[in-house]
């Protein structure tokens, strides 16, 4: 009986932990809704479209603590006039002001990229915070005035992640000379573009194709590189060895 007890209160020790556990590990680090890890590079661009063209622009951009700017891009549009910007630890101001002709955001048009690096973990986002005046009579979009223009405007939000790490299912196998073998990849994190490139160190040893079908063609080896196309750099190989 005492050792009948004693199992049960093992197994629900160990079922206990295990809920815990899973509660802990269920907190996800997303980046504007994107699921993201540590160390990752990622991207926030903002676009807007706006009903007339503009002479001045006033606005800043803010992130959470966990991301550490790594970069600001604006674009040509910005740059027409007087352009300023300072980055914070949690924001980038900037605004522009036309002085030789008009921004023209009738289309949409990217105002700025920001390029961070993944420190911490959480709900990790970025925000816009935009005023502008149009340049035919003066009328102010500012969101925060009485009397506001400012849901004329449009904007967009492009969250790019890139990718963090290229896993292959096996780090060496083995072929016979004619025959076949399958590779898989692992793309982290899984918001990241998965468009990769295969190719073999040798190809008359052995062949991959563009989904990582490796094909034996003569006794020896070499590796296969299975690379990310998304200008992240990330890669992982496997040695081959043909018999």
């Amino acid at each position: 009986m005492k050792k009948f007890i004693s199992v049960i209160l093992t197994i629900t020790i160990i079922v206990t932990l295990f809920s815990f556990g899973g509660t802990a590990n269920a907190a996800t680090t997303t980046f504007n809704g994107k699921k993201a890890v540590k160390g990752e590079i990622v991207y926030a661009t903002y676009a807007m479209k706006a009903p007339k063209v503009m002479e001045d622009i006033q606005a800043y951009a803010k992130f959470s603590s966990g991301l550490k700017l790594l970069s600001v891009s604006f674009s040509d549009k910005m740059k027409t006039g007087s352009f300023f910007y300072k980055a914070h630890p949690d924001r980038v101001n900037f605004n522009s002001i036309c002085i030789f002709e008009p921004m023209d955001f009738t289309k949409f048009t990217n105002i700025i990229t920001m390029k961070f690096k993944v420190t911490g973990s959480g709900k990790l986002s970025t925000s816009f915070v935009l005023e502008v005046m149009d340049s035919v009579d003066g009328t102010n979009y500012g969101k925060n005035q009485t009397d506001s223009h400012y849901n004329q405007l449009k904007f967009q939000k492009k969250t790019k992640m890139m990718v963090y790490s290229v896993n292959l299912n096996k780090t060496s196998i083995k072929v016979k000379v004619g025959r076949k073998k399958q590779l898989y990849k692992t793309i982290t994190p899984s918001s990241a573009s998965k468009s990769v490139q295969w190719y073999s160190s040798n190809t008359k040893i052995a062949t991959v194709n563009s989904k990582g079908l490796v094909k034996g063609i003569k006794k020896g080896s070499c590796y296969i590189t299975c690379k990310a196309k998304d200008g992240s750099n990330k890669y992982k190989t496997c040695k081959v060895t043909v018999r």
